[in-house]
């Protein structure tokens, strides 16, 4: 019995750690340009390690503007590249010119070949992209959380609900996008079992720590319309 419990334990576990690597992240930090922080999506991988990615889809001619054609917006990475994580912008995926005549925004055909493909905000040679952070010149440090939605799992609340980060070293700060004057929340193992529960009141925030081991953990949260969502999380 013991044997089967530890095999199904390093089961959910693997799949944690699998799926989270697709779960979205988000980038916080004292960074003097505001436009790198954010929510990256994960784009798949690059070099055997998950990537992730802000902006970008624009074509030339979605900008209308000689100022917005010339100044097509960046879109920033976070990404492997066989040796360490990069955080960059991707300055030079869309190159565009102004033509006036046409008063049309097209691709531009000057010479890129002295253009930098990409400025690195920071790099972190650790195994996952969420320590070890260090800023290069032109960058900042950022404080990277991965996020887990809920409506993805399981969700009857109205609106869809965000946690992060995932896995975590046991603080969790789960945001129900909204206020709401009750709400339950029932931490469980993965063999069913109630470690606690906790009640918050006029919330839109919940922030709380799993104190237990690490391993695979559920929280059920439910609100004062009985309407309820369930999540999964790894404590490393």
């Amino acid at each position: 019995m013991k044997l089967k419990f530890y095999i199904l334990a390093l089961v959910l576990i693997s799949f944690f750690q699998v799926h989270a690597q697709q779960n979205p992240i988000t980038i916080t930090g004292s960074c003097s340009n505001s436009e790198v922080l954010g929510t990256y999506e994960y784009i798949g991988e690059v070099n055997g390690k998950a990537s992730y990615r802000k902006g970008g889809g624009q074509e030339c001619r979605d900008f209308t503007t000689p100022t917005t054609c010339e100044n097509a917006p960046k879109r920033y990475n976070v990404a492997w590249d066989g040796s360490k994580w990069e955080w960059f912008s991707d300055i030079n995926y869309i190159d565009c010119s102004w033509f006036p005549d046409a008063k049309e925004c097209v691709p531009s055909f000057g010479d890129s070949e002295n253009t930098p493909s990409k400025v690195v905000l920071a790099t972190s040679t650790d195994d996952k992209p969420f320590t070890g952070w260090a800023a290069e010149s032109d960058g900042c440090i950022p404080n990277i959380t991965e996020n887990e939605t809920l409506s993805s799992i399981q969700n009857t609340f109205p609106n869809d609900l965000t946690m992060h980060p995932n896995p975590t070293d046991g603080n969790i700060t789960i945001d129900l996008r909204k206020t709401n004057s009750a709400i339950n929340v029932r931490l469980t193992n993965i063999i069913g079992q109630v470690i606690w529960t906790k009640k918050f009141y006029n919330a839109s925030l919940l922030e709380f720590k799993i104190e237990q081991p690490s391993g695979p953990y559920f929280i059920e949260i439910t609100n004062e319309k009985g309407e309820k969502a369930h999540l999964k999380v790894l404590k490393n």
